[in-house]
Order: C-alpha cells, then structure tokens, then sequence
C-alpha cells in the first residue's frame, strides 16, 4: 500500500510537471509568479521600474509569457488588456507566417515561383527589366528582391521615402513594380515594405481572398484572437504595417510561433514552414542583436555572458515605434512590447535591448555575470519603418 501511494504520488508530480509544460491558455490567460517558471522575480521587477521611470522611452505595454504562463505583465501611459494597438511591421511577420499555410493549402504558389507568373497584370512591367523577371516569391520573403527602395532615410540630403509615396498610390503594386532594379534577386537584404505588398497583392489574385480574411480563419480565431483589425488598402490588406491586435493577442501569436506553430496538439501552422520561416536566409553583420532575417522574421543567435555561457536563439517580429514579439523556443519564453517611441529612442533604447539585457539574464541559473554584448542600434532603424 506504501509503494502504490509513493508510486501514484510521483506520477501526479510529474502529471503536474507534465501540465506546465504543455499548458495552453483558455480565453483567459492564468497567471504565475516568475520563480514558479525559472525566473529571477527581483530582476524583472528592477525592469518594470525602470521602465516606469520612463528608462526606456514612452513604453506602453510588456508581456512576459513562460511555458503559456503570465509571469509579467505591465501596462503603462494609460494601456490597458483591452486596448487594439497598431503592430506595424510585426504586421510582415505575421505574413511570413501565414503564407506556409496558404502553400500548404494550394492556395498560393511554390516560393520559387517568378512573381511575373503570378503577377499576370503587371507582366509587361515585369520584362521591362531582365532582373525584374528573376523575381520569385522567396525574394519577396527574404526582402532580397533587389529593387531600388528607400523606406524612410535620407538620400543626398533629400527625404526619400518610398513606403509613404507606396501606400498613398493608387495602385501599390504598380509603384513598386515600377522602380528600377539596383541588384541581381536572392543576392542583397534591402529593408523594403514593398516586398510584403506585393505579397499581400499575389495572394489575393492566387486565391481570391484578401489576407484579413485568410488569417481570421486560419490562425487568429483557432488560437483565440478574435479583435483584429486589418487595414484596407486599394484591392488588398496592408500586410506590410496594417494590422491592429491587443498586447496579450500578440503574445497569443509568440506563444503560436514559440511551439513551432502548434496549439492544443493541433497544427495550426506547418511545423516545417515556422522552422524555415525562422532560419535566416540572409545573414546580417551590422548588428549582434540582428544576425539575420528569414520569412519576414528578425532572426539572432548569439552567446549571451552568463553564469552559464548559453548560446541563445530569438525571432523577432519588430514594428515601428518600438513594437516587439520575440520568442525563444529553447525556455518557452514569449515577450511583448508596445511602444511609441522616437527614433534617436530607437536607435539607443531599442525594445530588443531590453530582451538581452534584462529579460534572457533574468532566467534562473543563468544570472548575467556581466551585460550581453553592447547593442548597435543604428541597425535597427529599418525594421520600425512601418
């Protein structure tokens, strides 16, 4: 009788351990104290202050989310669980993602596709150029189409910006299609929202359906999301900077991404697409906290100087203003942030900064005996621009 209490003992404490790992929220998120999930309370309070105290720019929002778990979450200036905020360019990310859905679907074309087979209207445009007919889908994924393109920065003294004068056209397509070509597809990263319009505009004519539409469906309602609102522009969704989600709806999403595209043992993304959409296809060396991109997903591998030297893995989705989803599938750790920031903020207290230098050290028996490498964050000016 001993042995069979002792034994039934041990398999609910691992049945308990067990829940937590594989724990799922409900409409409702449950919440949990730091420690309970490996993570060092005192230093993520020293955060919350710090940004209270404004250390870190006008920060409206950070989530913290543990093996599905609530360990931190903070709202400032106002904000609130309820408040639908602009995403921005985390808008492009959210793209990547659904795209493996649509190819799995039949509902888009391979990504090695040519855009000018998918593009029929914009053909004669298209061969204007020889460069221009080298286009695939993948390019427009990688951000490596070589299009000429100037997303809010200065060119010989003059304000260029080629995202405004893109989305205030009247055939977006057509703008960018329109630019010149400055390097050979699948060579060079250039930042470029036009990549992600055109997208949004190939899969609209591919399967007759508008991107809000299609995401509604196959991610956001299965995993709860249910307030999204997705901007319309002529023809099309503004996948490049359009959409609006609550803080604990884009940490629903990181969650999503964080466990290779399962929720509740159902695949809601191909497993396969998330790790490819997560593994640069372009490696960066203008920054350490950006050392490549994917699938329209900011992507850094670097060792972090902790008491245990680890070497770490994050995928960020980065929004204009300072909004940020980064995951880290190896703890199960999602973190959020929404802000307004300037951009001389940006550049010096950019929302990644407060990921490496507060949020990775933070986890138990891994205490940070020094900082992570100091940030470049001329860099990260790019990824806010929309």
């Amino acid at each position: 009788m001993v042995v069979l209490l002792v034994l039934l003992s041990t398999l609910s404490f691992l049945s308990c351990q067990t829940s937590n790992k594989q724990y799922w929220p409900d409409k409702e998120w449950k919440s949990a104290s730091p420690t309970a999930h490996g993570m060092d309370s005192a230093m993520l309070d020293n955060l919350v202050n710090a940004i209270s105290n404004e250390e870190y720019g006008y920060i409206k929002s950070l989530l913290i989310v543990k093996d599905g778990y609530l360990i931190t979450e903070r709202y400032f200036h106002d904000a609130d669980t309820s408040m639908l905020l602009p995403i921005y360019s985390v808008t492009k990310s959210i793209l990547g993602m659904a795209w493996g859905i649509a190819e799995q679907n039949g509902d888009v074309p391979p990504v090695d596709t040519p855009i000018e087979k998918v593009l029929p209207q914009y053909s004669a445009l298209i061969q204007s150029e020889p460069l221009k007919s080298r286009i695939t889908i993948h390019d427009l994924l990688t951000m490596t189409a070589g299009i000429d393109w100037v997303e809010n920065d200065l060119r010989e003294g003059e304000i260029t910006d080629d995202f405004y004068n893109v989305v205030m056209s009247p055939d977006l397509p057509l703008y960018i299609l329109s630019k010149t070509m400055v390097d050979t597809p699948g060579m060079w990263f250039t930042y470029n929202s036009g990549c992600s319009i055109l997208l949004s505009s190939i899969f609209t004519t591919s399967c007759g359906k508008k991107f809000g539409q299609y995401i509604n469906q196959h991610i956001f309602n299965p995993i709860g999301i249910d307030s999204a609102f997705c901007q319309e522009v002529p023809s099309l969704t503004n996948m490049a900077n359009g959409l609006f989600l609550t803080s604990r709806e884009m940490a629903r999403f990181g969650l999503l991404i964080a466990r290779d595209g399962q929720w509740n043992n159902q695949e809601i993304i191909p497993r396969e697409w998330v790790q490819r959409a997560t593994t640069p296809s372009v490696f960066l060396d203008q920054s350490l906290l950006l050392t490549g991109y994917g699938y329209q997903w900011w992507l850094t591998k670097q060792k972090l100087s902790v008491g245990i030297c680890d070497t770490i893995t994050v995928h960020s989705a980065l929004g204009w203003g300072g909004q940020m989803i980064a995951v880290v599938p190896k703890y199960d750790l999602v973190v959020v942030i929404t802000a307004a920031l300037s951009e001389d903020e940006l550049e010096e207290k950019h929302p990644v900064s407060i990921l490496w230098h507060h949020i990775l050290p933070a986890i138990i028996g891994k205490q940070a005996n020094g900082s992570a490498s100091p940030p470049v964050m001329a860099a990260l000016r790019k990824p806010g621009a929309g």
